[in-house]
Formats: structure tokens, C-alpha cells, sequence
């Protein structure tokens, strides 16, 4: 089992936290074909922490390859529900949501949400929250790696600054996770 990682930790929780989810990973990918679990919240995920799986199934494999999201409901018969990190659940997700952590290179990760308390599907919003998680995942994962540096304290506060006069209703919903990643992170 790998040394919690208290950002990863904090992304994940943020991740369940902000979309009602019961479970979430965020897949570290690497150059051999594998993706390995970097931080998991839930009570199923926690088992997994540290696994490494092949980065070409199941929902992660798909998000991986082509860097779109991707929001399933457990109704379909799409075999990705049955593939990968999710083939080692106990029970079938009801509903599953994944983003790709991606830098200029590409993915590097993917942050991956499974089932919502309530039983319903993942919302355009729920979408919206994980991509910005997934964004900071991708700069963290590629840091870890040495392979990016973080950007400069102005850079980050012209982004939100930005987004807070383009669009407050966004920014109203981004902005605690954000803080509670600087103060716990």
C-alpha cells in the first residue's frame, strides 16, 4: 500500500463531497501501460489504494485514451461498467463519472466517481466540479512526476479573478473546494 498523499486525499473527498458520490479514485497513469490508485475516498474505494491496473479497460481505459469525459448510468449495457477499476467493486456503481487529468502531454490520470448517495445519474454540474478537480489532480500528478511546475500565486489569482467576473455562479461553487485545498491540502 502506498503513503497516503494528503492533496490527492483532499481532491478525492472534494470529489465525492461536491457531487454527492459514494466512492472516488484518482488513477495515477504511467508509462507502462498502467494506471495505479493514488488516493481513494469511499468506503469501497479505500480498498483499493495503491492497485495497479491496465490503463486501456474499462471506463478509465476510455477516458484515458481520448481525454473526453465520461458519465454512465448503471442502466446501460455499456461492458466499461463491468471492465477495469470498476469490475473490482463488490457491487455494480449505479451511476459512474470520469475526467481525465490532463496536461499539455495528455492524460496523466483520471479522476473517477462512482455511484451517487441518492441513486440518481451525475449532472452537468457534477461534470463541471470534477473536470476543475481533475485540472488541479493533472498539475499535482505532474508535479509528483517532476514533470510541471505549479503555476505562480498572480497566474492563479488572475484565473480566478477571471472566472469570478465571467461567470459568479461558477466561481460561487469552485471557490470552497479551492480553499479548502489551499488550507488542507
Amino acid at each position: 500500500m502506498t503513503t497516503p498523499d494528503p492533496l490527492f486525499d483532499a481532491l478525492t473527498r472534494a470529489a465525492l463531497e461536491s457531487t454527492a458520490g459514494r466512492d472516488a479514485w484518482l488513477l495515477a497513469a504511467d508509462e507502462h501501460g498502467y494506471v495505479h490508485v493514488a488516493a481513494a475516498s469511499g468506503d469501497e474505494a479505500e480498498r483499493m489504494r495503491g492497485t495497479r491496473l491496465s490503463s486501456s479497460a474499462g471506463v478509465e481505459g476510455f477516458v484515458l485514451a481520448s481525454g473526453q469525459p465520461i458519465a454512465l448510468s448503471g442502466s446501460t449495457q455499456d461492458l466499461r461498467l463491468r471492465e477495469g477499476l470498476l469490475a473490482t467493486l463488490e457491487q455494480a456503481p449505479d451511476s459512474v463519472l470520469c475526467v481525465a487529468c490532463e496536461q499539455d502531454e495528455g492524460p496523466v490520470g483520471v479522476l473517477l466517481v462512482a455511484g451517487k448517495q441518492d441513486g440518481s445519474s451525475f449532472t452537468l454540474e457534477d461534470i463541471e466540479i470534477i473536470t476543475v478537480l481533475a485540472n488541479v489532480a493533472a498539475v499535482a500528478l505532474s508535479q509528483r512526476a517532476g514533470q510541471a511546475h505549479p503555476p505562480g500565486a498572480d497566474e492563479l489569482a488572475a484565473e480566478l479573478t477571471a472566472l469570478a467576473a465571467a461567470d459568479p455562479s461558477r466561481y460561487t461553487r469552485l471557490a470552497p473546494f479551492i480553499m479548502a485545498l489551499v488550507r488542507h491540502g
